[in-house]
């Protein structure tokens, strides 16, 4: 952890994230719940501390956008500030903000597994790789 780095979380469960962090990390994280809660000065804030921005994005790929990461969005926008965006895993942001952290390992990706087509007796499967094999061939 650098010690001069600070974060700031940006999300309706910020301040319950920041609670539950140990305590070296949470000197350097801070959690505002709504952007009115955010300091007046905020752009001179973080032009003089290094200040990382987290939002805390809704769950799920079809979500709707609550009014108050709607409203953070907007204003993150408004003022042109560099920000990341942090994912929850399971319905929490716990784990992804960890990881963020760097208190956590991150899981390497998930290894394909290797297909052998020869092992593989599916007929639709041997036309469709036969099909492909010939576009590249004609194009």
């Amino acid at each position: 952890m650098n010690p001069m780095q600070r974060w700031w979380l940006l999300g309706e469960e910020a301040p319950t994230l920041v609670a539950d962090l140990p305590p070296p990390w949470r000197g350097s994280v801070a959690g505002w719940a709504t952007p009115t809660a955010l300091p007046p000065a905020l752009d001179t804030v973080l032009a003089t501390h290094a200040t990382v921005l987290v939002l805390l994005a809704g769950e799920g790929a079809s979500r709707v956008v609550s009014d108050n990461e709607h409203a953070f969005r907007a204003l993150l926008h408004a003022r042109g500030l560099t920000h990341q965006v942090l994912h929850p895993l399971d319905g929490s942001h716990r784990l992804p903000l960890r990881r963020l952290l760097g208190m956590e390992a991150t899981p390497p990706p998930p290894q394909r597994p290797l297909w052998r087509c020869e092992a593989c007796s599916d007929p639709d499967c041997e036309h469709r790789l036969f099909q492909r094999l010939l576009a590249q061939r004609a194009g």
